[in-house]
């Protein structure tokens, strides 16, 4: 995803800054500016902070005439558990940071995501286990994102992550992955012609999900990252949707790290500090898949480099062959129509 600035001083800005770090002042995220702005600056536009920066939730900022009092992305999530706790406000924050982060990366691909620009509402939902319930399951139905909060917490995922065998298990790579599920539902199920060349290449999807899931948390198939044939994870051997919701992440993955360091150091520097280009856009729409992966992958291979000299596993622990560059193509024809249906 590209980099923002504050619009006051020009210093570096990320999803997390409330505040600027050279010229102190406090900041908000502008979604119609595309831009950090210094609170002052934005109320002289219109502008409002969220409700929820006083919890320290959200930086984003509203309209002052909207009758909301939270921001377009704060009300995107349904359900939340109650805060005021530490062991939940941390999670959470790190939820909606994650959330914030696919959000805006979806806008810059030109992809529909906010309200009213799909057919179903692309909704969240992050909760907690509660005692004498059912522990709450991460996954999709009907344009609702549900994560379990303990996701959030690093020690947990960890857990996760090592009983999973899933080195890259992250809060972005959940809500990326999820998002795939909904735009399978958005745009391929309702539509006949891409159905069929789906199933050509990930299988049919009519296959029983539910058993499906269940073989294979209890039997897991064989799979050698080194040697994917065709599957870019385990997890995608599941069934046909989790081999394209893992395929989707994996490319979301790919052109939000390339769009970020796609500026070159002669690029305008007025471009920089008012964000005029979504360049995860251009990235796509100007690139064929082969040129974007192979760029990608020399990428990876340096951030391989570095934690390889740092003692650290492989940042990229991925191999894309054949069969996964096959299916990473149909995602970018996809994306590219959408995109430009916009």
């Amino acid at each position: 995803m590209q980099s923002f600035h504050c619009l006051g001083c020009g210093q570096a800005a990320y999803l997390r800054n409330d505040w600027c770090a050279r010229c102190q002042a406090p900041l908000g995220f502008s979604p119609e500016h595309w831009a950090f702005m210094p609170l002052e600056a934005a109320q002289a536009e219109g502008l409002r902070p969220c409700a929820h920066r006083a919890t320290g939730l959200c930086n984003w900022l509203v309209s002052a005439d909207d009758t909301h009092e939270h921001c377009i992305s704060c009300r995107m999530t349904e359900c939340l558990p109650a805060l005021g706790r530490t062991e939940v406000d941390r999670p959470v924050y790190r939820l909606e940071l994650a959330k914030r982060r696919l959000l805006l990366s979806l806008r810059e691909l030109g992809l529909p995501a906010l309200p009213g620009e799909t057919r179903q509402p692309l909704r969240f939902a992050f909760l907690e286990d509660l005692p004498d319930q059912p522990a709450v399951i991460t996954g999709h139905a009907q344009g609702l994102i549900t994560v379990n909060i303990k996701e959030g917490d690093p020690r947990q995922r960890l857990d996760e992550q090592l009983a999973m065998g899933e080195p890259q298990r992250t809060l972005l790579g959940h809500l990326r992955h999820e998002s795939g599920h909904f735009y399978w539902d958005e745009w391929i199920g309702a539509d006949a012609g891409w159905q069929t060349r789906f199933r050509e290449l990930f299988g049919d999807e009519q296959l029983d999900y539910a058993q499906a899931l269940a073989e294979h948390h209890a039997h897991p198939r064989p799979w050698d990252p080194l040697r994917p044939e065709g599957a870019i994870s385990r997890y995608a051997l599941a069934h046909p949707w989790e081999d394209w919701a893992e395929t989707w992440a994996h490319y979301l993955l790919m052109v939000d790290a390339l769009s970020e360091t796609a500026l070159g150091e002669d690029q305008d520097e007025a471009l920089r500090t008012t964000q005029a280009s979504k360049l995860a856009g251009h990235l796509v729409r100007d690139t064929e898949l082969n040129d974007l992966v192979n760029t990608w992958l020399q990428r990876a291979r340096d951030g391989n480099a570095l934690n390889r000299a740092l003692g650290l596993p492989d940042a990229y622990p991925f191999v894309i062959d054949e069969g996964v560059r096959a299916k990473l193509g149909f995602v970018h024809e996809l994306v590219r129509e959408q995109a430009c249906a916009r």
